[in-house]
């Protein structure tokens, strides 16, 4: 027993310090100040929406109020084979024009969404494209500051910050927490060059880019991966031409799982890409990250069977409050830029069912199957 305390109190130190370089490379990110330039960039704006007839008028109306000036916009939604009335809803607004997945596909596929994606980019013009999801909201700077950005740096590739929408419920709460660590991350990671990290519900490289990479070839054999998994191929393209845009401005609310299952299918997805990540140092932290929580769950079991079990719970007890400490550090800058400071009180009692979600999603997501968009896949 006195050897898995070792070890566990090892990763736990391992932990703490990646979260503390984390917390560095956010707090040395500085918050963009942008500097205006004449509007010169046609910019490209894609969805690929399946069954999003709830959520889409949402979306389309703010980009409707987008600052930026429409003759150097265009917005291409695409249909991903709705039962609903999404293609309809996205026809009647002028601005948008609505592409349908159903006529570019002639045989089952694995990656139906980068699929999507690949026939907006096939029918884009725009020098520069920004993806969205149909179930987000965009402020009305949106397009304005990341072309600000892109004119002053020439990045071939910008990953932006992402948030859920208010949370209403304690499993939004939860959701919440757990997703501004990964921003949190997220924009360190870019920062400190670490490992490529990033969401496509807000997400933006040049068309040049994307056809020079080969777009999504070499990526299909897994469903989720539009945004990381591209990312991994313009970094190798282009070293140094991946940046994070820090701004308020640019920053997209997006809706949290509805129920614990979609929560879990969710976060099954995103883990399920595990396996096709290429660079070392995010293997080595999400392996860590995994240990680590392994580990915390098994420890209190275990110690409930050996001589000295208080001792051993105690220490436990221990470890779990540095791990909350650790986090909340990097946790406290990161919602005070997305304006959810007040949710971090919820946050130490989120620990036993972040430790033990992250256990059954990561496994689950290496050697099970999920079901995404009313489809199964693996």
């Amino acid at each position: 027993m006195i050897e898995l305390l070792i070890i566990t109190a090892v990763a736990l130190m391992l932990y703490a310090a990646c979260m503390e370089y984390y917390r560095h490379g956010w707090m040395q990110l500085p918050e963009n100040q942008p500097v205006q330039h004449p509007p010169a960039t046609g910019v490209t704006i894609l969805i690929a929406a399946r069954n999003e007839a709830e959520n889409l008028p949402a979306l389309l109306n703010s980009i409707a109020r987008q600052t930026y000036p429409l003759n150097l916009l265009e917005v291409i939604v695409i249909d991903d084979h709705s039962t609903d009335a999404t293609a309809d809803i996205a026809r009647t607004y002028p601005f948008v024009q609505v592409l349908n997945l159903a006529a570019h596909v002639t045989e089952p596929l694995t990656a139906y969404k980068k699929k999507a994606l690949e026939t907006g980019m096939l029918h884009s013009r725009g020098e520069l494209v920004i993806t969205t999801d149909a179930d987000c909201v965009v402020p009305e700077q949106w397009v304005e500051s990341v072309v600000a950005f892109y004119e002053s740096h020439r990045y071939e590739m910008i990953v932006m910050p992402v948030v859920y929408q208010s949370p209403h419920s304690a499993l939004d709460v939860f959701q919440t927490l757990d997703f501004l660590s990964l921003q949190g991350v997220t924009g360190a990671a870019i920062h400190l060059g670490l490992h490529p990290m990033g969401n496509g519900a807000n997400l933006a490289f040049t068309r040049k880019a994307f056809f020079q990479v080969s777009g999504y070839e070499g990526i299909n054999h897994k469903a989720s991966g539009d945004d990381i998994l591209l990312m991994q191929k313009m970094e190798k393209a282009f070293p140094n031409g991946i940046g994070y845009l820090k701004s308020k401005d640019v920053i997209v609310e997006t809706q949290p799982a509805s129920d614990l299952i979609t929560f879990f299918r969710q976060r099954i997805r995103w883990a399920s890409k595990s396996s096709a990540y290429q660079k070392e140092a995010m293997f080595v932290v999400m392996l860590l990250v995994y240990l680590l929580n392994v580990l915390l769950l098994i420890f209190p079991l275990i110690a409930l069977f050996s001589k000295h079990s208080a001792f051993f719970l105690i220490s436990w007890l221990l470890m779990i409050v540095i791990k909350t400490l650790a986090e909340f550090r990097l946790m406290f800058p990161v919602a005070h830029f997305f304006n959810r400071k007040k949710w971090l009180r919820y946050f130490p009692l989120a620990q036993p069912f972040h430790i033990m979600y992250t256990v059954l999603s990561g496994a689950l997501g290496m050697w099970g199957t999920y079901t995404w968009k009313d489809r199964k896949v693996q």
